[in-house]
């Protein structure tokens, strides 16, 4: 994202600083105080004996404006920008009665206000910056990409310079800051060089009547109306056809009434299972199933291995089976095949997470005899001089799969049999390519998904592998703020197991955090 220059002009003690100091915060910008380079300079002057009264030797200021630094450092226990004269802070110094009663003569002088310039439209170069001043969006930065000018009462202007001159322990007279702000207000619009004016482009602030945290939404508004942040939720992400049917099967059988069990959660995303939980279903684990006499369990999608039939008819357990289709489909190829004895030595190889519950069910329908192969790698554990036949867990990546299968079927010993089974979920797969094209496109990237997703892990791999500036979240509290500063474009996706409930309260989050929903 481009980072643009913010330049917010207007009426002293209008609470420019403050409000400037503010959204550079929240944007994650530099914030540079050009009013306290003119005080600064008005500071040396004073301490240096340039001032004469109200007269100023211009020309010995002149002579020595070169050997005048000022710098800007962050105070670390504040974490505000401090304000340092040549190494040495002056930013209470420069804050004072006197220096207020003079910087304007110092600022109207037109070799002082070209010296700072330079040193402003240096800071400046790159963007990212929030300058506040007097002539910044007309002088310094005209081709600024957003312009605020600033205005309020002077009597409103000088109870607030009084008031804070007096939390700071100064002595202060309400009605000599009053003539002190219109005496100021007088100058900075009169004098020859870069009067006070507002720009014509600038966006006009009047704050007369608002409150600091008004000020900073308002800003904030404005930002983001030139600094447009696209949100958007990838359109294919969400619950596959299996969860889909197994939610609804769910909800279904809840509205009955009565007590339902899930045996496991039913899907792997813990917002979605305990959003469930609260409108009656109960999650129970393998060995609590054994226990459950006379009662509904639903099978969720990832498919159970045939002994869970079997323990449902030896205790009575009425099954709601909401088995995926595509996983019904591939554990009956894979006992159809460890049935047949057309070769005894043959191997059944499954690609998939040991333990995942989709695998138990495809093992199960071998009598727990198949091999489980959790990454390529671990293609070891395969006698290559014994038949082959290779399947996969419907969510696993189909690139991987097929290099485990072609290395196979390279390697396997003469005289033996392979054979490829190709049973990868094409719903899940045609993702991968979709969520590739999806997080390339965009500058930051919200993978949603539980910790427990397989699926989820494999296709934050591939938002990763394209944009490595993707992070894996289980939901709108894990989102870092910081990350939404310099990014334009925000994509938002997910696994199969995710909700696009979710997904929308995700966007909805990130909408407030950057300020377009205040």
């Amino acid at each position: 994202m481009k980072k643009i220059r913010i330049a917010i002009d207007g009426f002293s003690s209008c609470g420019k600083s403050t409000m400037a100091k503010g959204l550079a915060r929240a944007i994650g910008y530099t914030y540079i105080d050009s009013g306290a380079m003119y005080r600064a300079v008005t500071l040396y002057a004073m301490r240096n004996g340039i001032f004469n009264g109200d007269t100023i030797d211009t020309g010995r200021l002149r002579r020595e404006l070169p050997d005048i630094r000022v710098t800007f450092h962050l105070d670390p226990d504040t974490g505000l920008p401090e304000t340092f004269l040549n190494g040495v802070s002056v930013e209470r110094q420069i804050r004072s009665m006197d220096v207020s009663a003079k910087v304007s003569l110092v600022s109207a002088l037109d070799f002082v206000r070209q010296a700072m310039v330079e040193q402003q439209r240096a800071m400046g170069e790159e963007g990212g910056i929030v300058m506040d001043g007097r002539d910044i969006g007309t002088t310094v930065f005209p081709t600024a990409e957003l312009k605020i000018f600033v205005t309020a009462s002077p009597e409103v202007r000088a109870r607030r310079r009084y008031d804070e001159l007096k939390a700071k322990g100064a002595e202060a007279d309400y009605e000599q800051v009053l003539a002190n702000v219109k005496q100021r207000d007088y100058i900075d619009q009169h004098r020859e060089v870069s009067p006070l004016r507002k720009a014509d482009d600038a966006i006009l602030l009047d704050n007369t009547h608002l409150t600091r945290e008004q000020q900073q939404a308002w800003l904030l508004e404005r930002y983001n109306d030139v600094c447009h942040v696209e949100v958007e939720i990838d359109e294919s992400s969400g619950f596959c056809f299996g969860v889909v049917t197994a939610i609804n099967k769910a909800e279904e059988e809840l509205a009955k009434g009565g007590t339902l069990y899930c045996l496991g959660d039913i899907v792997h995303n813990s917002r979605e299972v305990e959003r469930l939980k609260t409108i009656g279903l109960i999650s129970i684990n393998r060995d609590e199933f054994k226990h459950l006499h006379n009662a509904r369990v639903l099978l969720r999608a990832h498919g159970e291995p045939p002994e869970t039939y079997q323990i449902a008819r030896e205790n009575n357990i009425e099954i709601i089976d909401a088995t995926c289709p595509v996983v019904l489909q591939l554990q009956k190829r894979i006992k159809r095949e460890f049935q047949q004895d057309d070769d005894d030595g043959k191997q059944i190889v499954i690609y998939g997470k040991k333990g995942h519950a989709e695998v138990l069910g495809l093992v199960g329908q071998t009598d727990g005899k198949a091999i489980v192969l959790e990454t390529p790698e671990e293609v070891s554990k395969v006698d290559l001089g014994r038949s082959v036949r290779l399947f996969s867990q419907t969510t696993k990546s189909l690139h991987e799969y097929q290099e485990l299968g072609d290395y196979l079927r390279r390697n396997v010993a003469p005289g033996t049999t392979f054979q490829y089974y190709d049973t990868i979920c094409r719903q899940v797969a045609n993702r991968m390519p979709r969520l590739r094209e999806f997080a390339s496109t965009h500058e930051l990237v919200f993978f949603v998904s539980g910790k427990k997703s397989s699926n989820g892990k494999v296709l934050f791999k591939e938002c990763l592998d394209v944009n490595p500036n993707s992070h894996l979240i289980d939901s709108e509290e894990e989102i870092d703020p910081t990350l939404l500063r310099q990014a334009a474009s925000i994509g938002i996706c997910g696994a199969t197991s995710t909700p696009n409930w979710l997904m929308e309260k995700v966007r909805t989050h990130i909408l407030t955090l950057i300020g377009e929903a205040i």
